[in-house]
């Protein structure tokens, strides 16, 4: 009987083991795009980081005539968000004045 106890617990163990290893598994695309804002000298930007390689440094509103940064960070995670999407979609990550116009970043 002690036995069969011990081989209960070590498989047991060995299935908790087993979970435990699957948690750590590698991260998948979305996990791995990750989205920050950036504080500017006059406002906000963003970057979209590829595990813990800049991808892209958006230190201004794109689609916007001038260097005009985002007013607020979480206006500016908006877009990258936006940006990451696209890429999830393995679309281009462009960004046009409809975009920021939806967004309400813009007016027409």
């Amino acid at each position: 009987m002690k036995m069969t106890n011990q081989l209960w617990v070590i498989c047991f163990l060995l299935l908790l083991l087993g979970a435990c290893k699957h948690q750590h598994s590698e991260p998948t695309i979305e996990e791995l795009i990750t989205v920050q804002p950036i504080r500017t000298s006059d406002g906000w930007g963003y970057q979209i980081l590829l595990g813990d390689t800049l991808f892209i440094s958006q230190p201004y509103m794109p689609a916007v005539e001038g260097y005009i940064p985002f007013a607020r960070a979480a206006d500016a995670m908006q877009v990258g968000q936006l940006v990451k999407e696209r890429l999830l979609k393995e679309q281009l990550p462009l960004i046009n004045r409809e975009d920021l116009i939806n967004l309400k970043l813009v007016t027409e």
